[in-house]
Parts: C-alpha cells; structure tokens; sequence
C-alpha cells in the first residue's frame, strides 16, 4: 500500500501489518464455492442451449462468470462448461442445472439435422429394428439402431423423421417399452428391447408449472 512516505509492507519484524482481500464486489474465483460437478438433482427447469454457445454461469457463490457450452449433460436439462479465468486457464463444471445458466447472445432457431443411421457391422447382427408408434395418430416407424448403443440414437430418428427439434423430442415427448418409461440415456440391450420391439411415442404429461 503507497503512502506518502512510500509503502507499507505486509509484515514487518515477523508481525503482520495488512492483510489482502478481494475488492468488494469483486468475487475471487478461486476462493467461490466452484464446484466440479453440478447438483446431483436437477430441476428441469431453465433455458436450453447449443454446443459451443456462450453463457453465463452463476456459481455457488452468487457470482456470474462468462462460460461456454461444451456438451449436454447426462441429466435433463444439465450441461457441462468451461469458464475461462484468463487467456489460458479454463475450468469445466459439469453436470451444470440449466437454470443457474442464462443467455448472453440472441437464441438463433435450431432446425432438425439429418441423423446419419448406425453402422451394423458385416452382417447386421450388430442392430435390431424398433417399431415406434405414435400414440396419437397411430402412426409407426421402423427404426434401426444398434443393439450397444443408447436409445437416444432411436429417438433423433424419429424426431427427426418428424421435424421435432431435440430438446422438445426429449421434454414433450415420451418413448415407453411395455409401459416402462425409455430414457435417452437408456441402454438399447438392457432395456429388454428386441428384433421388432413395440415402442409407444405420446405426449408428455404437463408438469405442475403448466397447470
């Protein structure tokens, strides 16, 4: 600290004279509670963002930090972030509730992409097909996918055949297998699915919000 008649050291004959602390209002990074991985259940709720996209993050602490979107998390609604420090120091949350994100550019309108079919192997016995029905019109289609692989691959096929962009392929729509709910992150083979399985796409059940 400058004073008029020069500095004021930190210590001064093995005594502490000053102590430094962050300027108020300026949240320390590394002293915020920043956690690696972000709560364990979400809510659901917040906007939904694209791979890539910049945001903010607001940590434990209350403070709001610049990040961008690495990829979707496992968990509904969730995503994994870096955010940047300094020019060449980056921190990855994962697992982050989209609700403690917000949006720093203009939501540009997201269009489904053609979903490139999954490879079989020589003979096809590395897939099966499933038999997606939708409940409302009655409508089915045939969809092949791998038998390792997760149902998502399966559920972008049909959502894609049906012009429903992803997020709402997974938050208005539902997959069920004899009544069993299919998540996108569901294991094709544990699921019990098999050559011609029977699946049922409906509508999702409005939350208590949208009461």
């Amino acid at each position: 600290v400058k004073v008029s008649a020069g500095y004021v050291p930190f210590a001064f004959r093995n005594k502490t004279v000053l102590v430094k602390r962050p300027r108020k209002g300026e949240p320390d990074l590394h002293k915020d509670p920043f956690p690696s991985v972000g709560d364990p259940f979400p809510s659901g709720e917040g906007p939904s963002f694209n791979v890539g996209e910049p945001g903010e993050f607001r940590s434990g602490g209350g403070h709001w930090y610049k990040c961008y979107i690495t990829a979707a998390s496992r968990r509904l609604n969730t995503y994994n972030i870096i955010v940047p420090q300094n020019e060449t120091f980056l921190i990855p949350v994962l697992g982050v509730q989209a609700e403690r994100l917000r949006r720093t550019t203009p939501l540009r309108p997201r269009h489904p992409q053609p979903f490139p079919l999954p490879s079989c192997g020589k003979n096809g016995e590395g897939c099966l097909r499933v038999r997606v029905s939708l409940a409302k019109s009655g409508k089915h289609f045939l969809v092949q996918t791998k038998k390792a692989s997760r149902f998502d691959v399966a559920m972008r096929i049909v959502c894609t055949k049906l012009k429903i962009d992803w997020e709402s392929c997974q938050t208005k729509h539902t997959f069920r297998f004899k009544g069993e709910l299919l998540r996108p992150w569901s294991d094709v083979q544990l699921s019990g699915l098999e050559e011609a399985a029977q699946v049922v796409m409906q509508d999702a059940a409005p939350s208590s919000d949208d009461a």
